[in-house]
């Protein structure tokens, strides 16, 4: 049997199942896509914003450590800062990927999204 016949079979089951049909359910999941792309991309941006206060606020510790003759409070600040900091690039990165991904192609995060229910 043709894959597609049956995802297509499975699709009007599962839109039977909750009352709707199979191409509003398409059209439902296709938009669901889309906007887990917008909310993975401003995720990113918020991150990066989050970076560039890590960063202000490192350098803020940074000309308080020279203020002081003791400074190991400053030195412990500056190192989670900076973990921190590289977290926050590399989950950046990540979820800039994938919202971009799903904002170029939501069909094929919308079929992903019924395969993995069906899977299920």
């Amino acid at each position: 049997m043709d894959w597609k016949t049956e995802l297509l079979k499975r699709l009007d089951a599962l839109a039977d199942k909750l009352g709707t049909t199979s191409a509003y359910l398409w059209h439902v999941l296709v938009k669901q896509a889309i906007a887990t792309g917008v909310a993975d991309v401003i995720t990113s941006l918020i991150l990066v914003l989050g970076i560039v206060f890590a960063f202000k606020f490192y350098h803020w510790a940074d000309e308080k450590a020279k203020d002081c003759h003791d400074d190991s409070g400053y030195i412990v600040l500056r190192i989670v800062l900076v973990i921190g900091a590289g977290v926050s690039v590399i989950e950046s990165f990540c979820s800039l990927y994938s919202g971009i991904l799903e904002l170029v192609n939501p069909e094929y995060y919308a079929l992903h999204e019924i395969l993995q229910t069906l899977s299920k």
